[in-house]
């Protein structure tokens, strides 16, 4: 059996692993949270439109990250420790839907915005 995948099977690997880009997002189905805007206030946005955390946490929490890992346990996916301060945070729709949110910062600017194909989160099972 090849290790490698062929054919249709590749194409739709490559195609369930490749981010929609931030743009497929309209922020008017977002209740308006949208890239730029401070974590807090797109969260509260999401919330509102019914999303919940669905992240996984870093185990352990970046040093450095602590304050994000207490706030945010149950959307939040994974931080750096240095750097520009990326983190990643994932939301579920009650339908199943999910979206993850990208952001930058000690005081986290949105940076994108995404959804991500099903199968491929945290409690997506």
């Amino acid at each position: 059996m090849s290790r490698f995948l062929t054919g249709a099977a590749a194409i739709g690997f490559l195609a369930a692993m490749t981010p929609l880009p931030a743009s497929a997002l309209d922020p008017a189905r977002l209740n308006g949270a949208t890239v730029g805007m401070r974590y807090d206030e797109a969260r509260a946005r999401l919330l509102e439109l019914g999303y919940s955390g669905s992240g996984r946490g870093p185990s352990p929490c970046p040093i450095g990250r602590e304050r994000l890992c207490r706030a945010y346990p149950d959307e939040i996916e994974d931080c750096a420790g240095t750097g520009a301060a990326s983190c990643r945070f994932v939301f579920r729709y009650p339908r199943g839907r999910m979206i993850e949110v990208a952001t930058e910062g000690e005081d986290p600017i949105v940076t994108r915005i995404v959804e991500r194909p099903r199968g491929s989160g945290a409690k997506d099972r």
